[in-house]
């Protein structure tokens, strides 16, 4: 098999279970990630709960981990005072050789803070510190804001307030989705899940732009594309 049909077999096969239209998760042992930095974890929970936000589990995303990239984490959810914003940490550590694959694509990883919040008609409010979400597109009716690599919880959760407080002054009697309970969030996530998944589905899994935006060459993002293209229409239909 050529490098790039390989490429693009691989990152196909990547894609299917990264924008799978749901995902599992388990609850787990914090004590369970020792290879984490688990202060990281526990100075921002208690740092957030002061602030009157609700901490309500950690959890091991199931169906990432059984890909290829699994990136030995898992997520601490917490919500704010007034349940419209979900908080998710994690400290993505995968071993060496998938760092590697990372660091080549620029993908910069590390303790990372997640705000989200759900609006009517399927639009979303995303912000966070994750430079590799950036390198590709979200569907349409997602808002996200990246904020500097690094940045404290403190930086990230008030510029997630200050944006969804500027969109509620801007469209009076829009209500944001509640989040009370651990349900309530993972239905959520299951929601935007599902339009994570259509939305690559209707592109294609990957486009031209966003492999380049992971430091492909452009001759190489063409041919890769276009192999990708090929194997999707020789698949057959389910």
């Amino acid at each position: 098999m050529s490098y790039i049909k390989k490429a693009a077999h691989d990152l196909e096969q990547s894609n299917q279970i990264i924008y799978a239209p749901r995902h599992e998760y388990r609850e787990v042992d914090a004590q369970s990630f020792p290879h984490l930095d688990l202060g990281f974890y526990d100075r921002t929970r208690d740092a957030l709960v002061a602030q009157g936000c609700t901490w309500i589990g950690d959890f091991e995303d199931l169906t990432l981990k059984a890909g290829a990239i699994d990136l030995r984490t898992f997520i601490r959810i917490l919500v704010s005072k007034d349940q419209t914003i979900s908080i998710a940490l994690y400290h993505p550590k995968p071993k060496f050789w998938v760092r590697l694959l990372l660091w080549v694509m620029r993908c910069k990883i590390g303790r990372t803070m997640d705000c989200g919040t759900e609006l009517p008609e399927g639009r979303y409010i995303v912000t966070d510190n994750a430079s590799e979400a950036a390198k590709m597109t979200l569907p349409p009716g997602f808002d996200h804001q990246l904020v500097s690599v690094g940045s404290d919880y403190e930086t990230v959760f008030q510029v997630h307030q200050q944006r969804l407080k500027d969109f509620l002054l801007a469209n009076p009697g829009v209500q944001p989705t509640i989040m009370r309970t651990v349900k309530d969030f993972f239905a959520v996530e299951h929601r935007i899940e599902a339009i994570k998944a259509a939305y690559r589905k209707e592109i294609g899994g990957v486009t031209e732009a966003e492999l380049k935006n992971c430091g492909v060459d452009t001759d190489t993002a063409a041919k890769v594309k276009q192999e990708m293209d090929r194997q999707r229409s020789e698949k057959p239909s389910a």
